[in-house]
Order: C-alpha cells, then sequence, then structure tokens
C-alpha cells in the first residue's frame, strides 16, 4: 500500500533529513490517502511547516492557495453544472482542446479553452475566470477535470 510505504519511508529519514524532509515525505505519505479532503489538508499542512524552515511563508502560503483554487475552483461551496452541448458543439471542439491541454499540460493554452467554450455559448463566469487567469494551473485543474469528467 502507498501510504504504509510513505509511512515507512518518513519514519527512516526523519534524522538524517530533518524537519523539511520529513514534512516532504509525511505529505506524500497523506496525499497517498483515499479520502481527498484529508490528503489536501495534509499535504498544506506539511508543506506549511516545511516552509517555516527558511522559505518565504508568505510565498509559500500564496502558491498553495493558487494550486488549491486551480483543483478544487468553487467546487466546494457551490455546484459547477455543466451543459452536455459544450461538450458537442462544433465537433467535440471543447473536449479536444481540454485532452490536448492536460495530456501535454499546455495549461498556457486555457484561455483559448475559454474562447471555445464561450462559442458553444457558455456563459459560466466561474469556469470562464479560471481558464483566463494566470496559473499555476496544474493536473486536477477543476475544468479540464468537470470537460473531461474525471471528477
Amino acid at each position: 500500500m502507498a501510504a504504509e510505504a510513505a509511512r515507512a519511508a518518513h519514519a527512516g529519514s526523519f534524522g538524517a533529513t530533518g524537519k523539511v524532509g520529513a514534512c516532504s515525505e509525511w505529505a506524500a505519505e497523506f496525499a497517498a490517502s483515499p479520502d481527498a479532503w484529508l490528503a489536501a489538508r495534509s499535504a498544506s499542512n506539511f508543506a506549511y511547516l516545511a516552509a517555516e524552515d527558511g522559505l518565504q511563508l508568505q510565498s509559500e502560503r500564496e502558491a498553495q492557495s493558487h494550486l488549491l483554487r486551480c483543483i478544487f475552483g468553487p467546487l466546494p461551496f457551490r455546484p459547477v453544472t455543466l451543459d452536455p452541448i459544450w461538450l458537442t458543439s462544433n465537433h467535440g471542439t471543447v473536449v479536444k482542446l481540454a485532452h490536448a491541454i492536460y495530456d501535454e499540460q499546455a495549461f498556457d493554452r486555457l484561455p483559448h479553452l475559454a474562447d471555445a467554450l464561450e462559442q458553444t455559448r457558455c456563459h459560466d463566469t466561474d469556469i470562464l475566470d479560471h481558464c483566463r487567469r494566470p496559473g499555476p494551473h496544474v493536473l486536477g485543474c477543476w475544468v479540464l477535470d468537470l470537460l473531461l469528467g474525471k471528477g
């Protein structure tokens, strides 16, 4: 099991790598949890603890906030409805573009995805604004997952 292997790595390296290394491995252990909320919260907490060891704490908090917004967007607070027309209009252009962005990790093309969505009459400001917002964007981006049925 991935969590057990990560736990063993953490236990064995705490003395060798110190607090930062141990926190990184602990974050990896919790990231392997099947409970997504526990994984995100715990990984964030341990990254925060590691950041206290000399990194710019404010920069770390900002980076984590951006990543969490990319992954979860408004979904924990309000549902976003996917209109099936967005997926089928223009010979499936939105889905093809979303797959290409995801597969190539070409997040700089998210504004093009917003344009393609608008051509399908998508007016959802959460989706369009997220696609046009400068990064960082990552695999697990809530918009890509929504469009690709990964959520």
